[in-house]
Order: C-alpha cells, then sequence, then structure tokens
C-alpha cells in the first residue's frame, strides 16, 4: 500500500471567481464549436448528433452557470470567513492584553 499525499486546496477569492468566469466562457466556446463539428470529414450540423447537442447545450450551459455561481458565493463565503477570523483574532490580541496588564475583564455583573 502506498501513501497518498493529499495537499491542500489554496486559492484566493478572485482566481476562484476567475475560474467560474472562465467556466462560463469555455461553455460558451464549447456549444459554438459545436455547431461546426465534423465527424469522419462530414459537417453534423444538420445530422443527429447537431439534434442531439442542441438537446443538451442549455443543460450543459446551466449546469455551468450554477457551478460558476456557486464557486463566486464560495469565494464570497472565503472573504467572510476571514473577515470573521481576522475580527476574533483582534479581541483575542486585546483580550490578552488586559488579562496581562491586570485590567479588570469585565463588568462581572
Amino acid at each position: 500500500m502506498t501513501d497518498e499525499v493529499v495537499t491542500p486546496l489554496e486559492a484566493d477569492p478572485a482566481s476562484l471567481r476567475a475560474a467560474g468566469q472562465d467556466m462560463r466562457l469555455d461553455a460558451d466556446a464549447m456549444a459554438a464549436a459545436a455547431a461546426s463539428v465534423s465527424v469522419d470529414g462530414g459537417c453534423v450540423s444538420r445530422s443527429l448528433t447537431a439534434a442531439v447537442l442542441a438537446q443538451i447545450r442549455p443543460v450543459v450551459s446551466a449546469c455551468i452557470d450554477a457551478a460558476s455561481s456557486r464557486l463566486s458565493q464560495f469565494a464570497d463565503d472565503v472573504v467572510q470567513s476571514a473577515e470573521g477570523y481576522e475580527q476574533a483574532d483582534v479581541e483575542f490580541a486585546e483580550a490578552l492584553k488586559r488579562l496581562v496588564s491586570g485590567a479588570p475583564q469585565g463588568t462581572g455583573t
């Protein structure tokens, strides 16, 4: 049995948003290219293959749009989480300073 090394995913929110946008652009390019697909030297534009591609194109586009939207939402969540951690760090540092200096720890009500 071999040991598998797992590398954590590290991506900044801007990269996640850019990846989502790239997915949408790639989907548009694939849809345009599908209209001029050649099989065995013949264009499939009016064939059964083209009809199938036309049927699945909206489904594929919707899936890619949904994935792109989820990726963008995840990027927003990463930003909010980071802001929350930063705020918690600040509050912890302030509480630690008060503790070390011997300042009162609250109202004691």
